[in-house]
């Protein structure tokens, strides 16, 4: 189900390419694994990630970005746990969240692809972008809610 979030003001995000690409036909079949192996804990992990997505619709209604990032950072983490990050991606979220970034988190099925960082300001989302291109990743920007 897809619900459209209204924000007051647009977002500002940098995502960088990690250079992995996962085998998402693997993914399913790790995950539906784990969900076997352990039901509770998979059940759990899934209901802290609905009260997530529930937590960051509100802040992104309020526009509360400190929230929003603390929310994607914390998502992250679950994901590190859950063995579905990598640790480029890991590297990327730390090095943006070091940068000054709100949050970080991956996108996608995990375990490659891309990060994204949410960033409270152009400059600060140049910067992120611009260390990110000197390393040698893919970078995207992007302004999130702006017509």
């Amino acid at each position: 189900m897809f619900e459209q979030i209204n924000i007051r003001e647009p977002l500002r995000v940098v995502l960088a390419n990690s250079g992995i690409t996962a085998d998402t036909s693997k993914l399913d079949i790790y995950v539906e694994r784990e969900r076997e192996r352990d039901p509770a804990g998979f059940l759990s992990r899934l209901d802290t990630i609905r009260e997530q997505v529930n937590e960051m619709k509100q802040a992104l209604e309020a526009y509360n970005l400190e929230t929003v990032g603390r929310i994607m950072t914390a998502n992250h983490q679950m994901l590190i746990e859950m063995d579905l990050s990598h640790e480029k991606l890991v590297y990327l979220c730390e090095k943006a969240i070091s940068m000054g970034a709100l949050g970080a988190k991956l996108t996608g099925g995990g375990r490659g692809g891309y990060m994204v960082a949410l960033t409270p300001n152009e400059g600060l989302q140049n910067n992120i972008a611009t260390a990110f291109d000197q390393e040698g990743f893919k970078v995207i920007t992007a302004i999130i809610g702006q017509i």
